[in-house]
C-alpha cells in the first residue's frame, strides 16, 4: 500500500485514506482491516474519487445472534418477512415413483408437436 494518500477531515474529524483502484484491488484485506479499525477509505479512478469504503453502523456492525433474532422479528411485524414452521408438508415427503421423464426428450417432443 506505497501510494496511500492521507488527510484529516475537518468536518467529519475522521482520518481518511485515498486508494487507487488497483491498490485497493490488490490489497483488499488490508483496506478492510483498516475499515474494521473505524477508517474511510476514498477509492479514486485517474484522480477522482468514486467510492467510499467506510464502517457500517453499530445495528449492522454486531455480531450477536440476538441482534439478528430482533432483526427478523421487525421484519415480521412490518410484514416483509414470514418465516417457515420448520415442518414439511406431508406430499413433500412421501417418495417419488413412476420412471423418470428425460427432460430433454420431452422437450423436444414438446416442440415437435407444437405446444
Amino acid at each position: 500500500m506505497r501510494g496511500l494518500d492521507a488527510y484529516i477531515s475537518h468536518v467529519h474529524d475522521v482520518q481518511m485514506k485515498y486508494a487507487t483502484i488497483a491498490e485497493f484491488r490488490n490489497h483488499l484485506a488490508a483496506y478492510l482491516k483498516r475499515v474494521e479499525r473505524g477508517e474511510r477509505i476514498l477509492i479514486r479512478r485517474r484522480g477522482e474519487v468514486i467510492a467510499e469504503l467506510r464502517p457500517s453502523s453499530g445495528e449492522e456492525r454486531t455480531g450477536r445472534p440476538e441482534a439478528l433474532q430482533e432483526r427478523l422479528e421487525a421484519l415480521e411485524r412490518k410484514g416483509f418477512l414470514r418465516r417457515g414452521t420448520q415442518q414439511w408438508p406431508e406430499w413433500s415427503l412421501r417418495p417419488i415413483t413412476g420412471e423418470p421423464a428425460p427432460v430433454l426428450e420431452a422437450l423436444l417432443e414438446e416442440r415437435e408437436n407444437g405446444r
